[in-house]
């Protein structure tokens, strides 16, 4: 792999790169290298005066950052539950 990715940097033509690329690709493939496991449990927890949330993990395409810019606190309820 070592190899490869060393000709592979040191070529001059995008159509030699692409070519070294896929054998590598395939001889990653070929090894093993990525062992796939369960996925783990996941849990939400929010507080009743955090608004705009509704259980989402993230809005699509992984984005999980994104949706905090969505969400407000209820100043008013958070005061009334005492905190």
């Amino acid at each position: 792999m070592d190899r490869l990715m060393e000709v592979a940097q040191s070529t001059t033509t995008l159509e030699e790169y692409h070519r070294l690329m896929r054998e590598a690709n395939q001889y990653a493939t070929a090894q093993h290298w990525i062992l796939w496991g369960g996925r783990v449990p996941q849990f939400n927890v929010h507080q009743p005066w955090i608004k705009g949330y509704n259980g989402e993990t993230d809005l699509g395409d992984m984005d999980r950052t994104m949706m905090f810019s969505r969400l407000w606190i209820d100043q008013e309820l958070k005061k009334e539950m005492g905190f």
